[in-house]
């Protein structure tokens, strides 16, 4: 997608906010679909008594987010998107007693949505647990933005992502 210089500036600022935390690879390639850049967020808390080896409790929390760039977004690439980001995510997904959660991030920047893809944006939900969650669970996070009308539409579990792309829109003085 060739953005404007606001596509531009915002999808660089939008990787620069996960820069901190993630680790981001460019221009990656998976199953015939090419994301803009890919992150990706590990982290591992323990609680223990005195020494090492009289551990409480520990906690595996991982992300994975895929950043999509595209000129229209219409449902039926949508639902290709959300397909491989769920399949790739799953198969990087290893259950175990210390794996809390593991979130599935994707956030596609576009000049149009197609008109009847505003409610499958946030109908789409996918939702998983592991071992009745005694060894964790996975969620798909959707967030779309509409860089021409700089607005963003999100699924349930993406609520967290518009926050975070709300203060970047905020930044560049859009409401």
């Amino acid at each position: 997608m060739s953005t404007n210089s606001f596509g531009d500036e915002f999808f660089n600022a939008l990787l620069q906010s996960y820069s901190t935390y993630f680790d981001i690879d460019s221009d990656i390639t998976i199953d015939g679909i090419t994301y803009a850049a890919t992150a990706a967020y590990h982290a591992r808390s323990e609680k223990y008594v005195l020494v090492k080896k009289a551990k409480l409790w520990a906690a595996e929390t991982n992300e994975y987010v895929y950043f999509f760039i595209t000129d229209k977004l219409d449902t039926a690439l949508l639902q290709v998107l959300t397909d491989n980001v769920i399949q790739t995510t799953l198969k990087k997904i290893h259950p175990h007693n210390e794996h809390m959660c593991t979130h599935m991030s994707l956030i596609v920047l576009t000049k149009h949505i197609h008109p009847s893809t505003y409610d499958a944006i946030q109908r789409t939900k996918f939702r998983k647990s592991f071992l009745f969650s005694l060894h964790g669970w996975t969620a798909l996070r959707l967030a779309v933005v509409d860089l021409t009308n700089q607005f963003i539409i999100t699924n349930k579990e993406g609520a967290e992502i518009k926050r975070r792309l709300h203060k970047l829109l905020h930044k560049y003085h859009i409401h």
